[in-house]
């Protein structure tokens, strides 16, 4: 196993570890941990790694953290990648399932539950905000993101799923239509 393989299992375990609110609260941290401080990989190539990791099936946290370890260490960055960040969450559900019942009406429990959720909001937000810099940076991100938009509060129980298709649509059609612009 090389060093590289063996650092991205211990970045992921640290990330499955610490970051609670899932796949979007991580984004900031996959960011920081491979992008900022060890240069492995670019911003726009993790705000890329995300899109697709929300289109594949799956838990966004495993496929991104698997497509980030692929990127940045092949096939056995992309598996200690995914171990990394689904370990910690294993033990956890673990040790809640064996001790659920004594503390499912615990006070505390319920306030630090409270407070980790005010936290995942504001990581969210971060994550929204990192991931604007790569993504809307013309006309045609600004027209997206507005139109997005509008399609949710016009339908708010509208699945995401609809939203992905018609959002990878649309940037097909504008990059065909770009394409054949540049070829007249």
């Amino acid at each position: 196993m090389t060093l590289r393989v063996l650092k991205i299992f211990l970045i992921s375990l640290k990330i499955g570890a610490f970051t609670f609110g899932g796949g979007y609260a991580m984004i900031p941290v996959f960011q920081n941990e491979y992008s900022e401080k060890r240069n492995w990989i670019n911003s726009k190539d993790i705000t890329d790694i995300f899109a697709l990791a929300q289109s594949l099936p799956g838990v966004l946290a495993v496929n991104s953290s698997m497509l980030i370890g692929f990127k940045t260490a092949g096939f056995m960055g992309a598996f200690s990648a995914a171990l990394g960040i689904i370990l910690p969450s294993l033990i956890a559900m673990g040790v809640v399932a064996a001790l659920f019942s004594s503390i499912a009406e615990n006070s505390y429990i319920i306030g630090a539950l409270r407070g980790l959720s005010a936290a995942v909001a504001a990581l969210m937000l971060s994550a929204v905000l990192n991931l604007r810099k790569n993504s809307i940076n013309d006309a045609m991100g600004i027209i997206m993101v507005v139109a997005t938009l509008a399609i949710c509060f016009i339908f708010p129980n509208l699945n995401a799923i609809w939203l992905i298709l018609l959002g990878g649509l649309t940037g097909l059609a504008f990059m065909a239509f770009q394409r054949k612009g540049y070829q007249k």
